[in-house]
């Protein structure tokens, strides 16, 4: 068997660094955890394996199955984080002015734990069948920090190959060049059909409220599809908690605050430096670590104010726009806005959960924080049966508040054989809680290839905005192609202006759910990781043209307009799912009644909180 030697890449700047080197590449073999890398080396006649290929349905299935309550990646993820809160004071949440002790390290890194230990277990899964039937003398690892949950590659390629001491582990860092390059935009043509004028928001046709303020909530910002809180027509006080910052708190003493925030942080990080958590490999427990160091007081500092906020009574209910759970700070004050008893408001945002079995993560990315979740349009009965005992929200179906406006839609008019391809961002194995990234690589030159083949079109690829090499996997082929134009603007803008007679969808996200209202024909290829409901794939179904095989979708983009096609355009789907009548005027109802239910008035001498 041939002894030789492997380098394992993480981005397209990565294999130009090694192709610089001017390595002997006969004695080399090529591995990648992202396609993009993939997709460079082949237009430079080079061959290199994408890791997630070595992966199938069943190993993703697993991991996805594996992370529910009882599954065997659940027991894995609460001793690790059961680990991380015994390195906490036992007398923290006293000291931090708490009413109740919270956990405050699995608070923070609950869900990115979660996301990480899924990642890790899948990169050392294709690692080790990467390795099956190979000799090796070297491993030479970029150094990356890409993976979500504080592991490097490199350090699992050390664990994998600890009982192979014969091969060398050499890590190579990148040389910090910007090596990242953007796609070739091409502008749009100006539209030749009118465009309609801005719609007022909705929100304005709400009556204002005519009696005194009925309470106080405080909105964790960004906002989204929460943007009706901000009309002077609501009942009630709204405090606007800055992202990424502290908001105002007139009569608040803050050093104070902050000086037992940097105590409580700074016993945790000298525990942390002391004493390993098991299933945290040294570097990543140093990375966590070095995180606490740069944020743990502010997150600290964050979750003092709150506390004082609710025990004086000067907000009756918390709201966010965006899923926390990635937000390590926002996790952990809404952890303790929820074990104060406080209703917390959660609006959905994109148009997956409760239509796809989005499993286990959905419940630690948003239902885990709020009571109350306000979603578009799907119901409890809509919960896939795996999740449904997991989600105790109370789920508030009020629509969406950014669907296209009415005028647009009166106004499109499909030009024939004009096609547009919303291509998803690409994504590396180590942030991988999705689709393994060689399925939606492949459908994706799968597509292109049909759509390039189809001169008689009119094609517009429309990769996401500030899309690049980093998160594009199809660069090369896009460059190469003949027949293939590429758009900059956002989704609905493209729609305004150009107004395509083909949508094609590779992967259920917001294009889809944005594009339902248009007069336009849909290609949809399922994700088979995250399945729709019975009842909502029904109803999708009369609505798009959909697909389960990325062969069987290509044919039909080959065969379009050549071919006859039903016409599918029932609003049923995005009437019940998306976008209900007077969304902004229900959401505003029910905020306030979530808002009076919950209202006290304050003590004499409370200070009230500025107010947005």
């Amino acid at each position: 068997m041939k002894v030789s030697r492997l380098c394992l890449l993480h981005s397209v700047g990565d294999a130009e660094q090694f192709l610089d080197a001017s390595p002997d590449l006969r004695e080399w073999e090529l591995a990648t955890t992202h396609p993009a890398v993939e997709d460079f080396l082949a237009a430079r006649g080079l061959r290199c394996v994408e890791l997630s290929g070595f992966l199938d349905l069943e190993d993703q299935r697993r991991m996805k199955d594996g992370l529910l309550p009882g599954g065997f990646l659940h027991d894995r993820l609460e001793s690790l984080l059961a680990g991380l809160d015994a390195l906490a004071p036992d007398d923290a949440w006293r000291r931090l002015g708490l009413a109740r002790p919270i956990p405050l390290l699995s608070g923070m890194y609950r869900y990115l734990l979660a996301h990480g230990l899924w990642g890790r277990l899948l990169f050392e899964t294709a690692f080790t069948r990467l390795l099956a039937g190979r000799k090796l003398a070297e491993v030479a690892v970029f150094d990356s920090t890409a993976a979500v949950g504080f592991f490097t590659p490199r350090e699992v390629v050390e664990h994998v190959l600890a009982d192979k001491p014969s091969v060398l582990v050499r890590c190579i860092l990148p040389d910090g060049r910007q090596r990242d390059k953007p796609l070739s935009i091409r502008p749009l043509p100006t539209p030749s059909h009118p465009q309609p004028e801005p719609s007022a928001p909705e929100v304005e046709a709400v009556r204002p409220f005519a009696g005194e303020r009925q309470g106080t909530l405080l909105q964790f910002l960004p906002e989204y599809d929460l943007w009706p809180l901000l009309s002077p027509a609501r009942s009630f006080d709204l405090i606007r908690w800055p992202l990424g910052s502290l908001p105002e708190a007139p009569g608040i003493g803050m050093e104070p605050l902050r000086a037992r925030a940097r105590a409580v942080n700074a016993e945790i990080l000298a525990a942390l430096e002391a004493s390993p958590v098991a299933d945290l490999l040294p570097g990543h427990q140093e990375r966590l670590r070095q995180d606490l160091a740069a944020n743990g007081e502010q997150r600290l500092t964050g979750l003092a104010l709150l506390a004082v906020l609710i025990r004086e009574g000067r907000v009756d209910a918390l709201a966010w726009g965006n899923s926390p759970g990635a937000d390590t700070s926002l996790s952990l004050w809404l952890g303790y806005g929820m074990a104060s008893g406080l209703p917390v408001l959660g609006m959905q945002h994109g148009g997956n959960n409760g239509v796809q079995d989005c499993g286990y993560l959905s419940v630690l990315g948003e239902y885990a924080f709020c009571t109350h979740l306000f979603g578009y349009g799907y119901e409890r009965r809509d919960l896939p049966p795996s999740l449904a005992p997991e989600v105790r929200s109370k789920i508030v179906p009020v629509g969406s508040t950014l669907s296209a406006p009415a005028a647009l839609l009166q106004t499109y008019r499909p030009v024939p054989g004009r096609v547009v391809f919303p291509a998803t961002n690409s994504y590396s194995l180590l942030r991988s809680a999705r689709i393994a990234p060689a399925f939606l690589y492949q459908a994706q030159r799968e597509f292109l290839n049909a759509l390039d083949q189809r001169p008689d079109l009119e094609v517009w690829v429309k990769p996401f905005l500030w899309s690049s090499t980093a998160n594009f996997a199809c660069r090369e082929q896009l460059a190469a192609a003949k027949n293939l134009r590429v758009a900059g603007e956002s989704f609905t803008r493209f729609m305004e202006l150009m107004q395509p007679e083909l949508l094609v969808v590779e992967y259920p996200s917001s294009p889809l759910f944005e594009g339902l209202p248009f007069d336009v024909d849909i290609f949809l290829l399922l994700d088979p990781l995250y399945p729709f409901s019975e009842r909502a794939e029904g109803m999708l179904r009369r609505r798009a043209h959909v697909f389960a095989s990325a062969g069987e979708m290509a044919r039909a983009i080959a065969a379009y307009g050549r071919e006859p096609l039903a016409r599918l355009r029932s609003p049923e789907y995005h009437e019940h799912y998306i976008a209900r009548p007077g969304s902004a005027e229900r959401l505003l109802r029910e905020a306030a009644a979530l808002v009076r239910g919950a209202h006290r008035e304050p003590t004499e001498g409370e200070v009230p909180c500025s107010s947005a």
